[in-house]
Parts: C-alpha cells; structure tokens; sequence
C-alpha cells in the first residue's frame, strides 16, 4: 500500500495543463470552490484551501473541534517556525498549483503517505514561493475516512506533522542552502 501522498504525487506526474488541482473524491469538497483557487493563481504559485472557517464548515463534516484545532495549531506552529503567510489548515487537501512551481517542487518530494499535504507546504515556503490559503466548503463526507474517523489514528498522524515540519526547520537552520529558491530558477 504505497497512501495518499503517493497516489497524488503519481497524479502530478500523469496531468498535464498550466494549472494542477488537488482535491479528495470523497465529495468534502465543493467543485465551485476550484474557481476561487484559480482566481489567485495567477498572483500565487501555490494556492491552498483552509476548511477551518465556521461558516464553511457544513453540517455532517467530519471537522469536529478536535480536528479543527489541531490543523489550526499546527498550521501556526508552521506559519511562526518559518515565518510565513497566514496558515489555518495544515490538513486541507485541495490545492491549486502552476506547472512551473510544481516542477521546481517534486524532486524533493519524500512522502508517500496522508502527511504529504504538510511537506508540499512546508517545501513550497522553503522554495520562497508566492503561497496564499483560502477559506473553502467542507461538507459531509462519502463514506468513512480510515485516517480522521478515528481519534487514535488522526493524533498520531498530526504527531507526524508536526515532527515532519520540525525536521524541515531543523534542517532548514543546519543547512540553509538545501533547497533552491524558486524565484533563483
């Protein structure tokens, strides 16, 4: 079983246009809500949807207060640690991405599970990249999630994150030249 981050980075490699979208099929999210990520994406490189705005947050979607503030308190750990644009959702997997930034991001692409999200964002920065997070519809979901329909497993996955981004830091103090600016390319 190679996850979710694997799946999605085989979904880079396969798609072709300008423009890439993220977004999961398990109807949580609205197709209208694509228009807002290409609205911006010619001033971005990355655009990233957020799903931690009340007033988006339908009735019946799996974004309980514990879920809610654990992508809000880890996309503001990412936000301080790297000092960067306001985050509020670490775990929001719909997404809008340009060719060329995509291009310059997938080399160092590692992750192959449900905490790629995390990495993309946290390269994305690290490359200087033009990165903004919208606010976007989160509804019911189409059956039953294996990784946030269960407490135990969805804490251990924000572990994850959160020791993933750490690593990015640390690395990112102890070798600050890894990564090559976007904007150098």
């Amino acid at each position: 079983m190679q996850g979710y981050g694997a799946a999605i980075r085989r979904g880079f490699k396969e798609a072709t246009g300008d423009y890439l979208i993220v977004s999961e099929p398990d109807g949580t999210f609205r197709g209208r809500d694509i228009v807002k990520l290409l609205s911006y994406a010619d001033d971005f490189d990355v655009v990233y949807g957020s799903r931690t705005v009340k007033e988006l947050i339908w009735q019946g979607a799996n974004m309980g207060i514990f879920l809610k503030w654990g992508n809000y308190c880890v996309a503001k750990m990412m936000e301080f640690l790297f000092n960067t644009t306001s985050l509020t959702d670490v775990g929001c997997t719909m997404r809008c991405v340009n060719r060329k930034a995509l291009k310059h991001l997938q080399p160092y692409f590692t992750v192959n599970g449900s905490f790629f999200g995390p990495e993309m964002m946290v390269l994305s920065i690290l490359m200087n990249m033009k990165i903004i997070q919208l606010p976007v519809n989160y509804t019911r979901r189409v059956g039953s999630s294996s990784v946030t329909g269960n407490k135990v497993v969805a804490f251990f996955l924000g572990l994850r994150m959160i020791r993933l981004i750490w690593g990015y830091r640390f690395k990112g103090w102890f070798s600050p030249n890894t990564y090559q600016e976007y904007r150098d390319s």
